[in-house]
């Protein structure tokens, strides 16, 4: 008998959304602690990712062209607020860095973009946007370094409205809300509580098919049917472990 097992489930939706661990709202990062949930950081090309004075404690380091941070969030964003400061050795910040949002992850636009002479060198400043409603990732992009300059960016936030207005899934597994495309751990337990919410206020939730994955893949059936989730609404299916 398997002590414990492991699958993962696919939930294809319409319109698509990519399989990734996501951020809840509100969402931040002071870069003092463990990279959150949703998060993620390219960083280091020069072995550096941290300067030891920011706006509080650390903060984040870019020291080479197209070193980023990205946040992935599953719904409709609120205001956008951070610290920034150019890095150099005397006289106005050089280059180009872009503070960016995209629906996919794949094509970005600019939030906004700090050129030679627009980013402040003297000390941190507060900087707010307000990202478009179907954005679902914001990236902080060292577009262009010049020698002898860095970025550095402390206290992130990234605020929730309370729900969003397109549709959007949530995956609850035996009450305990999950991301999507993430491996989740049964143990030996045979029936199985699978809930797929709508957390958006006013589309429903296509749901075309399913597929489960993995090296036992065969072990684990679910009583799926294609249906679709009302805004606001729920769908439960049971998921079964047979070994």
């Amino acid at each position: 008998m398997r002590s414990s097992l492991y699958f993962l489930l696919l939930l294809l939706l319409f319109p698509f959304s990519e399989l990734y661990s996501q951020a809840d709202l509100p969402s931040g990062f002071n870069f003092d602690e463990t990279t959150p949930v949703g998060w993620t950081e390219d960083l280091g090309t020069n072995g550096l990712t941290r300067y030891s004075s920011g706006q509080v404690g650390q903060s984040c380091r870019f020291d080479a062209t197209n070193e980023n941070v990205v946040v992935f969030f599953a719904e409709e964003p609120g205001m956008l607020s951070y610290y920034m400061k150019g890095w150099n050795t005397g006289g106005s910040w050089q280059g180009t860095f872009t503070v960016e949002e995209s629906v996919n992850g794949i094509s970005y636009t600019a939030l906004r973009t700090f050129n030679t002479g627009e980013l402040p060198s003297s000390g941190y400043n507060l900087f707010t946007d307000a990202p478009a409603p179907n954005t679902r990732y914001i990236r902080w992009n060292f577009t262009n370094k010049v020698a002898g300059h860095n970025v550095g960016l402390d206290e992130v936030l990234l605020e929730g409205t309370g729900g969003t207005s397109i549709q959007e899934i949530s995956v609850l597994l035996n009450n305990e809300n999950i991301g999507i495309g993430t491996s989740i751990s049964i143990g030996n337990q045979t029936l199985n509580s699978l809930v797929v919410r709508n957390i958006g206020i006013s589309q429903s939730l296509a749901l075309t098919s399913l597929t489960i994955s993995g090296i036992n893949a065969t072990d684990f059936s679910v009583n799926f049917v294609p249906s679709a989730v009302s805004a606001l609404g729920e769908i439960n299916f049971q998921l079964t472990f047979s070994y």
